[in-house]
């Protein structure tokens, strides 16, 4: 995911950077980072922040 997209993504979910990074398993400074796109998720993490879009998204189809 592109930097844009985590933070869409946190602010659509309306979380702060440590309530986000909480759900994913970082820290609040690494969102910061790939928000900024300091850094770039591993792998790993990509993954992990698809599943969270596509949950999200799913649950906003359900409640429309």
């Amino acid at each position: 995911m592109e930097p844009e997209e985590i933070t869409k993504l946190r602010e659509a979910i309306d979380e702060t950077y440590d309530q986000f990074a909480g759900r994913i398993g970082v820290s609040g400074n690494t969102i910061r980072r790939w928000e900024a796109g300091l850094t770039t998720p591993y792998p790993y993490w990509q993954v992990k922040l698809r599943k969270l879009r596509s949950q999200f998204n799913k649950e906003l189809a359900n409640a429309g």
